[in-house]
């Protein structure tokens, strides 16, 4: 099952050069999305979101930081997105002439710094609406100084070897957390996923054909479904199904 705290929870980075904006963004940031459980990383460096290995659901970022001429809100908004992929990216700029290359990267929107407290509320709803949604919530792996994310609909399979989990993704790549399958379970949807096995865990997206011992994978992999978990793989797969039509 899902952790019900991690439903309502938010990471959120801002970044904006001028302190006394930053400061707006992040009180319209608190009063706009404050039903939700928010944790905010505020800088007005954006070299310290480029260091930083903490991962995002959100970042609002400006375009051009003068204190750092080198890194501007594109360059930052891909290093977010390659720890964090389903992050959602809200540019905030003074100046209109950035429209044209905010379209370089995947974004949510465009404000105008004078429109924020009018435009920036519904985008922010937005974002956390689409981010917060059952299954939407990437999976958080944690290596050697390492963090990375995946999409949970990129993961195939999870397996339990050893000491080690090992996520299985599309295209057979292969990454590693400490976590056993228990604690990953509850890290992940509970629609989709499913403990079949002692040491697995698989995701129903992911399933080309079920009988009650195996699920065989789109990828070729067959899944062995122990009898102490066989009722509950066989139910939560049927109503998987449905949910589907």
């Amino acid at each position: 099952m899902e952790n019900p705290a991690l439903e309502r929870s938010l990471r959120i980075a801002i970044c904006d050069d001028d302190p006394r904006f930053l400061e707006r963004l992040q009180s319209i940031t608190q009063q706009t999305l404050g039903g939700y459980e928010l944790s905010i990383v505020a800088v007005s460096e954006p070299q310290k979101l480029m260091d930083s290995l903490q991962c995002f659901q959100l970042a609002i970022l400006d375009i051009q930081y003068e204190n750092d001429p080198s890194l501007d809100g594109i360059l930052l908004s891909r290093r977010l997105t390659e720890r964090s992929p389903l992050c959602r990216i809200l540019f905030v700029s003074g100046y209109t002439h950035y429209v044209s290359l905010v379209y370089d990267v995947p974004h949510l929107c465009l404000v105008l710094k004078d429109q924020a407290e009018e435009m920036l509320p519904r985008f922010l709803l937005k974002a956390a609406g689409a981010v917060l949604q059952p299954g939407n919530r990437p999976l958080t792996l944690i290596g050697h100084g390492t963090v990375q994310q995946v999409p949970q609909e990129d993961v195939c399979y999870i397996e339990r070897r050893g000491h080690s989990t090992y996520v299985i993704c599309r295209g057979n790549r292969q990454l590693i957390d400490p976590d056993k399958l228990d604690r990953m379970a509850e890290r992940l949807s509970s629609v989709c996923f499913c403990r079949c096995h002692v040491s697995y865990l698989v995701n129903f997206r992911h399933v080309l054909r079920y009988d009650h011992k195996q699920f065989q994978m789109d990828d070729g992999t067959i899944i062995p479904i122990s009898r102490n978990h066989a009722k509950e793989a066989r139910e939560r797969f049927a109503a998987y199904l449905t949910d589907q039509e």
